[in-house]
């Protein structure tokens, strides 16, 4: 093991990606809280993948785009390849095909933003979450609609992204009304850190952290949680307001 490591850590350091290649016993439906994300890896062309050894048939699983919406199965594209027929190099140059997700109609969203909220009793977080809503005023089914998540994202949290998209809304709402883009992301940045899952084998860990923290940014403007102005963001008091029952 301490030579498989010292060799793993000889290759990042000449700029190598390490590919994990999984067996059986990690090939169980997959969920959050699989052993199986450990191995979470990125590049371009895949997104987060895994990768699963058939050693029987000597053939590759390519598990690519791996995403999640709170309270539902992880979602994923597969890819069997023959390791006979095609080299490494090959095979990391795939370029997949992408199926994009398409997103449900308003009544069956509220449907399942409504379905998700009873699912989340039973989830990690939620406990906490109730409490803090509480301690503010307000309760989980009170939250703004804006914070309940209807499109996958990356399975990079320990806990649902509600949980993420809650402290946020608690976070503005501490705001005096306008932040320049910096102070933003800085203020996204502080309530995304504490949930982040442990991802070892993640070497573009930053890359994707920018990512999710530019989604919210872009999904706070889409709701007009927040407007630019000029040269700063202003935020909207009015869409910081918890719903009445």
């Amino acid at each position: 093991m301490e030579r498989l490591a010292a060799r793993t850590q000889g290759y990042r350091q000449h700029g190598y990606q390490v590919l994990w290649l999984l067996g059986r016993p990690y090939q169980r439906q997959l969920h959050l809280n699989s052993k199986a994300l450990k191995f979470l890896q990125y590049q371009q062309r895949w997104g987060l993948f895994l990768l699963f050894l058939d050693t029987q048939s000597t053939s590759v699983r390519l598990l690519h785009h791996v995403l999640t919406l709170d309270t539902e199965p992880l979602t994923y594209q597969t890819i069997r390849l023959d390791t006979r027929s095609q080299s490494v190099l090959r095979f990391r140059q795939l370029a997949p095909k992408i199926n994009t997700p398409t997103l449900p109609d308003t009544h069956l969203r509220h449907y399942y933003q409504q379905l998700m909220l009873a699912r989340l009793r039973h989830q990690r977080g939620f406990d906490a979450l109730q409490v803090a809503c509480y301690q503010r005023g307000g309760t989980i089914v009170q939250l703004p609609t804006w914070t309940m998540p209807t499109v996958p994202q990356l399975p990079l949290l320990s806990v649902p992204y509600l949980v993420w998209h809650a402290h946020v809304f608690f976070a503005l709402r501490q705001q005096s009304g306008r932040l320049t883009g910096p102070q933003l992301e800085a203020l996204i940045w502080a309530q995304l850190r504490p949930l982040l899952a442990r991802r070892a084998c993640l070497q573009a860990r930053g890359t994707l952290i920018q990512q999710l923290i530019t989604t919210m940014i872009t999904m706070l403007s889409e709701q007009q949680v927040i407007n630019w102005q000029k040269t700063e963001w202003h935020v909207n008091s009015g869409q910081l307001r918890w719903r009445k029952h």
